[in-house]
């Protein structure tokens, strides 16, 4: 945990993608609770696109689902 194994992984799915498949986005969700993954997607040049509030139920208890996505071509 905390030495950037996850953003560079990220960043390597994220180039292969774009490199070898030629996308153009590549999207991502993951729990609104999950710091670790928001900041090693945002890190990774990933931006949230959006939350869907209450997406998962488990437990009795209601959980929101962030999107992210990495757009090719995309200045800001």
């Amino acid at each position: 945990w905390g030495k950037g194994v996850a953003t560079e992984a990220i960043k390597l799915v994220t180039q292969f993608l774009l490199e070898k498949h030629h996308v153009r986005r590549v999207s991502a969700g993951l729990y609104e609770k999950n710091v670790g993954s928001q900041k090693a997607f945002e890190k990774a040049g990933f931006k949230l696109e959006g939350v869907f509030r209450n997406y998962w139920y488990f437990n009795e208890e209601s959980f929101d689902q962030c999107f992210y996505s990495f757009n090719r071509n995309v200045k800001e």
